[in-house]
């Protein structure tokens, strides 16, 4: 990308087409984005499983089925059925293959940047 880029500066000046230069650094800003945003979801991923290998019930994952958290404030984390557990399990199973999937997306479009 920047070779071309440099080798359009030398055959037509700056700016050869608005246009063109508008198109290309929003390309380079997104290649440039790459490892942060890919960094951001994988970080988001391993979070979400320590919860789960925790058991953190003090959590949003935890928190958004209703049932297994009012159960736990009923009855206290012993208590707890293994079904809560399990949806718990499968619902941080899912978010962390989301977050991969995201950021797997960026990815396909930064590398679509590069044709």
């Amino acid at each position: 990308l920047s070779l071309f880029h440099t080798r359009r500066h030398m055959m037509y000046g700056r700016p050869w087409r608005k246009t063109e230069m508008d198109f290309l650094h929003d390309q380079s800003i997104q290649i440039a984005a790459l490892a942060p945003v890919y960094g951001l979801f994988s970080l988001l991923s391993v979070v979400g499983m320590v919860e789960v290998l925790e058991g953190r019930t003090d959590s949003q994952l935890w928190k958004a089925n209703t049932i297994c958290n009012t159960q736990l404030q009923q009855h206290g984390v012993d208590e707890i059925s293994a079904d809560c557990w399990s949806r718990f399990i499968d619902r941080g199973e899912r978010w962390y293959n989301l977050n991969f999937l995201v950021a797997d997306l960026y990815e396909a479009r930064v590398l679509y940047c590069f044709t």
